[in-house]
C-alpha cells in the first residue's frame, strides 16, 4: 500500500514538474518576445520622431521600477544601431540586433 502511494506521489510530481518545465516557460518566453518586439517598435518610433536613438529606456518613457522589474534591457551601441537583451532563463537569452533586425540567440558584436 506505501508503495503504490509513494509510486503515486513520484508520478503527479514528475508530471507536475514537466508541465511546468515544458508549458510554463515556453508561455514566459512568448510573453517575453512580445514585450521585446514592443520595446522594438518604441525605439523605431522614438528614432523616426526625433532622428536619433534613445540613449536608456528612460528617453523612451520607460520608468525605472519597470526597468528594474523587467527581464529586458536595451543599450544604444552608436549613432544607428542598438541591440536588446531578453533574459528567458538562466540558461536562454535573446538578442536582437538593429544591423540585421533579427533575434539571435547568442551574443555578438555589431556588424
Amino acid at each position: 500500500m506505501k508503495k503504490n502511494i509513494l509510486l503515486t506521489i513520484v508520478i503527479i510530481t514528475s508530471l507536475l514538474f514537466g508541465f511546468w518545465f515544458f508549458c510554463l516557460k515556453d508561455k514566459r518566453k512568448e510573453e517575453l518576445m512580445i514585450k521585446g518586439n514592443e520595446l522594438i517598435e518604441k525605439v523605431e518610433k522614438y528614432k523616426t520622431i526625433n532622428h536619433k536613438l534613445p540613449d536608456s529606456l528612460f528617453d523612451l518613457g520607460i520608468k525605472e521600477n519597470e526597468i528594474t522589474e523587467s527581464q529586458f534591457s536595451y543599450e544604444k551601441k552608436d549613432s544607428t544601431h542598438y541591440f536588446i537583451w531578453l533574459g528567458i532563463s538562466s540558461e536562454e537569452s535573446k538578442f536582437y540586433y538593429s544591423d540585421t533586425k533579427k533575434w539571435e540567440n547568442i551574443y555578438r558584436e555589431m556588424k
